[in-house]
């Protein structure tokens, strides 16, 4: 009888410890995958915080004046989130190539995003992939039959990526963006 008591008391004491430490493994997970939510949120909208920052100023008439330090800012925000391996041609694309589309471009004042699910996820120690579905939304001034109105354009954008640790950081090292046309829809509301 008392083997019997001390088995069960062993086999108590184990299922506690492993319990213990599935739960500590699965809260770092959960932070781990937080953390790389955030960088794939902010991918996804740099080139259009970017292009408002550049349309701000443009409006202002003060574009030239502040066009540096909009780059710099927005080039830092390139390579927070993306790996030194490819943070270059991001910034030619999302940033430099940006300003030139301001001129002749929407009047877009907001962007952001609204949702992102994780279709899938793996993390192996410092390297992680991820598919997912992010909505972003971008709200551009537009003039209906002489009436200012705000357009939201609200879609879905499917993200393939790589991600490895940088100095403890998550960043991006491979990425694939496209853009689900079918998700998308507008509302427009009077200003």
């Amino acid at each position: 009888m008392k083997i019997s008591k001390k088995i069960s008391l062993l086999l108590i004491v184990v299922l506690l410890i492993t319990a213990t430490i599935g739960f500590t493994a699965s809260a770092a997970n959960e932070k781990e995958i937080n953390n790389i939510k955030d960088v794939l949120i902010k991918s996804v909208t740099i080139a259009d915080k970017a292009y408002i920052d550049f349309n701000n100023e443009n409006k202002k008439g003060s574009l030239k004046e502040n066009k540096s330090k909009i780059i710099s800012s927005h080039s830092e925000n390139v390579s927070n989130v993306f790996s030194e391996k490819i943070s270059s041609d991001m910034k030619k694309k999302w940033i430099d190539d940006t300003i030139e589309q301001v001129a002749d471009g929407p009047d877009c004042i907001e962007a952001g995003v609204s949702n992102i699910t994780m279709n899938e996820i793996s993390i192996k120690g410092e390297t992680a992939t991820v598919t997912a579905i992010i909505t972003k939304y971008l709200i551009d001034r537009v003039q209906i039959d002489g009436k200012q109105c705000l357009d939201k354009m609200e879609g879905n954008v499917i993200v393939a990526a790589t991600l490895a640790k940088e100095n403890n950081k998550w960043k991006i090292t491979e990425f694939n963006a496209q853009p689900d046309m079918d998700s998308t829809n507008h509302t427009l509301t009077i200003e």
